[in-house]
């Protein structure tokens, strides 16, 4: 017979209350348009979650798990309190794990989510004991990771929507000093990501060292060209080279060698 496991936050209790906002320390963040008027008019309709610690500064009583969007939008309509499910010094890595899921089942926030993976690492957990414990694949942990590496200007812009996910990503793809200008462009645009990036290859792309013949005689013909970079060896299309270069040249460093010939 299989032993019941016991769940990891059987041991906490929690209270469902009105909190004073101003006890509760937060940090702003951008809202959709119209949560505020919803939430007078219709009231809730997430969970606010907060984790109770009396030791914070600034007379701050609670830490928000989950919620961030909802208490804004209330400050926003001057509210003074919100009602919260409230725990009591839930330990930090558990403020993580049910952060994580609960972002999991709807429109989640990636930098709250990569912040909250990098606290859990910070303490010692592994990106497979999140994993397991959460059930967020280990290639989405590391993703969201991987944004902690972007300019924090960006980082921010993707905080407050400014800019999507998926042009976060494709920056982080490319070298710090491309990411730099990019970070200095008044308005971040998924066309504009695409701009740099191409102007990024292009600057790293050269023809000069192939081995091609100095003059084409007879009938134009379709050539290709024989690429080695790691595993790589084998033929290409003018086409498929220029995607697998595109794919492979922001990854490559120093002392990795790409090797391109005409055949």
């Amino acid at each position: 017979m299989k032993k019941e496991t016991k769940a990891m936050l059987d041991d906490y209790k929690y209270v469902q209350k009105m909190v004073p906002i101003a006890e509760i320390l937060i940090d702003k963040v951008e809202t959709k348009n119209g949560l505020g008027r919803s939430l007078t008019i219709l009231g809730h309709t997430t969970d606010v979650v907060l984790n109770e610690f009396p030791m914070l500064t600034e007379g701050k009583k609670y830490r928000v798990i989950d919620g961030r969007k909802t208490i804004n939008a209330l400050i926003g309509e001057n509210k003074k309190k919100v009602m919260a499910r409230v725990y009591n010094n839930l330990p930090v890595d558990l403020e993580k794990y049910v952060l994580l899921v609960r972002n999991l089942q709807r429109s989640h926030s990636p930098v709250v989510e990569a912040e909250s993976f990098q606290e859990l690492i910070n303490q010692g957990k592994s990106q497979k004991d999140i994993s397991e414990i959460t059930g967020i694949q280990p290639s989405i942990i590391s993703q969201r990771l991987a944004l902690l590496r972007l300019p924090r200007s960006i980082l921010d812009r993707l905080r407050r929507n400014e800019i999507t996910y998926s042009a976060a990503k494709r920056i982080g793809g490319l070298p710090l000093d491309v990411q730099n200008r990019i970070a200095g462009e008044e308005k971040i645009t998924g066309e504009l990501v695409e701009q740099h990036h191409r102007e990024f290859l292009n600057s790293q792309l050269s023809f000069d060292d192939m081995d091609l013949p100095e003059a084409v005689r007879g009938t134009a013909v379709v050539r290709s060209y024989h690429v080695r970079c790691g595993e790589t060896d084998k033929s290409m299309t003018r086409k498929e080279l220029l995607s697998f270069v595109e794919e492979v040249l922001p990854g490559l460093s120093g002392g990795d060698e790409l090797v391109i010939k005409r055949m």
